[in-house]
């Protein structure tokens, strides 16, 4: 290692220039060191969970969806998901009251706060669900409804 030393006003300057060996040397542990950090954070991750627990029987059905969401948009008026405050509201078309059908509410982070509720479509073809209760983050809706003998299926992701 070669150190020069300037002085001006009474200050001290070092400076120091290292050979090729110390720099790779210096580069490599930097890299060992780095690569530990991410090795040990990905170890110590608690919310590692499975999309779902029944993986592989719902991929088999993912045709059955894509069809189901193309159904959507044979109906008379646009279908959407509005959030609002703490409310979510449901825009489906009127043929749809006489619908039966599900909402499920997905959590990503935490397969424990996933649930269902019935899908309760009045005359004008809204439901409002009351949000405040749940958990706070990103959430996604997906509503499953049937009209006679068709089914259809939409989905959306909603930050609360």
């Amino acid at each position: 290692m070669t150190i020069f030393e300037f002085e001006k006003d009474g200050f001290i300057l070092y400076i120091y220039i290292m050979n090729w060996g110390r720099k790779i040397t210096l580069a490599y542990l930097g890299f060992v060191v780095f690569m530990l950090f991410l090795v040990i954070k990905s170890v110590r991750q608690k919310d590692i969970y499975l999309v779902s627990d029944n993986y592989y029987e719902d991929e088999i059905g993912f045709e059955k969806r894509l069809e189901n969401q193309r159904n959507v948009k044979t109906l008379s008026s646009p279908v959407s998901i509005e959030e609002k405050a703490d409310t979510l509201t449901l825009f489906l078309a009127k043929e749809s009251e006489k619908g039966k059908g599900f909402v499920t509410f997905y959590r990503p982070s935490d397969k424990n706060l996933d649930f269902k509720l019935p899908l309760q479509i009045d005359a004008d073809g809204f439901q409002k669900i009351y949000t405040g209760k749940y958990a706070k983050g990103l959430w996604t809706v997906k509503i499953n409804w049937e009209i006679g003998s068709k089914e259809y299926y939409l989905e959306k992701k909603i930050q609360l």
